[in-house]
Formats: structure tokens, sequence, C-alpha cells
């Protein structure tokens, strides 16, 4: 049976709670959190149809080639392993990693591997070289 949506608020409540966030401090909404952890904009919460998690990488210089970002972010996408929903993304003039897992699939456990596996990937290699190459300081 899938979680309700007052179930997936508990469970992001606890897990920011877990890891040393106040829930409250952190909420932009009832269903969405901001806050910074290990130095990186994380954000998350309860999207239309799936639970969403966004970790920053870095700005996006206004004189980027924005057609060689999309293609290393597409060259780094496909490097990625296919077991999880987590991607790079530019969103806002960001690079970000962006985490979704759909309604119907989540589960208490699986945000928490979300979460991990957004940092995961937000930590590597491949991010900082991707950041590095686009940022505008």
């Amino acid at each position: 049976m899938a979680m309700t949506q007052d179930e997936m608020i508990a469970t992001f409540e606890a897990l920011w709670r877990d890891i040393g966030i106040d829930p409250a401090a952190a909420a932009d909404a009832s269903d969405w959190w901001s806050t910074n952890l290990e130095g990186r904009t994380v954000q998350g919460g309860v999207h239309y149809d799936d639970v969403r998690i966004f970790i920053s990488i870095s700005d996006v210089d206004v004189d980027a080639d924005i057609d060689a970002l999309y293609a290393d972010i597409a060259a780094k996408n496909a490097a990625l392993p296919k077991s999880a929903d987590v991607r790079y993304v530019e969103e806002d003039n960001y690079i970000q990693v962006r985490g979704l897992i759909p309604l119907a699939d989540v589960t208490p456990a699986g945000i928490r591997a979300l979460l991990k596996a957004c940092m995961t990937v937000a930590d590597s290699d491949a991010a900082a070289a991707l950041g590095a190459k686009y940022q505008s300081w």
C-alpha cells in the first residue's frame, strides 16, 4: 500500500531530525524543506507525483555555453548507475543532483536511501569537475 502524504511528511521530518536538522526550521512548506548539509544546499519533499531531493553542486556562470553544459550533464548521467533515479540536472541556473521516487513506490527506507544516493553523487569527483567547469566564482 502506498504511503499517504502525511506519512511521507513524517518520514522526511524524522530523517531531518536523525541527521541533526530541525525540520520546523528547515520547512519551506508543510511538505518541502531546504537546509544545509555538509556544506551543500539540500532541498526535498513531496512533489506532485513523486518525492524529490535536490542537492546543489554550483551555480552556472551567465556566460556559460548552455549546449556544452547539457552535453556534459548527459555524459555524466550516462555514467551513473541506473538502480536509483538520481541524475544531474540544471535548474534555475544551478547544477544540481536530483533524486526521484514515484509516489507509488515511496517507503521510509527509500527516502533515506535516496538522500544517501544523492549525497554520494554530489560528493563525487565527477560532480566537482562539472561544478568547477561551469560555476561563476
